[in-house]
């Protein structure tokens, strides 16, 4: 998946699937190397060109699940 509307890739994580990207384990990895959990580097960034990729092999976790201490 490639998008420089992170943004909107971000709102549709909240609104279809009741998650964030640290939640879900996915990071944004632009292709100058920086990865991140949050849209703040597409703003830095001249590429600002990003591949998700999945950190971890657990479920996803939602907003609405319970807070594991």
């Amino acid at each position: 998946y490639r998008s420089r509307s992170v943004n909107a890739w971000i709102k549709h994580l909240k609104r279809k699937h009741s998650t964030t990207p640290s939640l879900a384990g996915c990071l944004l990895c632009c292709d100058c190397g920086h990865e991140s959990y949050s849209h703040t580097h597409s703003q830095e960034c001249e590429i600002s060109n990003f591949v998700i990729i999945r950190h971890g092999d657990g479920p996803f976790r939602r907003l609405t699940d319970p807070v594991v201490r």
